[in-house]
């Protein structure tokens, strides 16, 4: 599964490396070992048997921490990445970072009731 999320990672933050012109997030670069040894909850979303999109998230004192969300693009735009982060509101507050040029994740959040607090 490990492996999966990290060619799908690969696959869905190339869009965003390519919206917000950055090719050093995280994602992009990261191996297996790297996801096992995160201390992440992982939400997983499937067609069938396949591996479509994740999620991840960390419960922190200041509330829920969503790092991932990721959906091949052969899959995107079909209210899966909603339906992820949907998932995880039911213990607020929760966070979340994006690129501020990456608009369709910043409308996704902002959508779904998410507030801007600062740019960095």
């Amino acid at each position: 599964m490990a492996q999966r999320v990290v060619a799908l990672q690969r696959a869905a933050y190339a869009i965003e490396v390519e919206l917000i012109g950055f090719d050093g997030i995280p994602p992009m670069h990261e191996t297996i070992e790297d996801v096992l040894a995160f201390d992440f909850t992982w939400l997983g979303a499937f067609a069938s048997d396949d591996m479509v999109g994740g999620l991840g998230y960390r419960d922190e004192p200041e509330g829920r921490n969503i790092d991932r969300l990721f959906v091949a693009p052969a899959h995107s735009r079909m209210g899966i990445r909603r339906r992820l982060v949907e998932a995880t509101l039911a213990v607020p507050p929760v966070m979340v970072s994006t690129g501020t040029a990456n608009t369709p994740a910043v409308a996704l959040y902002e959508g779904l009731g998410f507030e801007r607090t600062g740019d960095r």
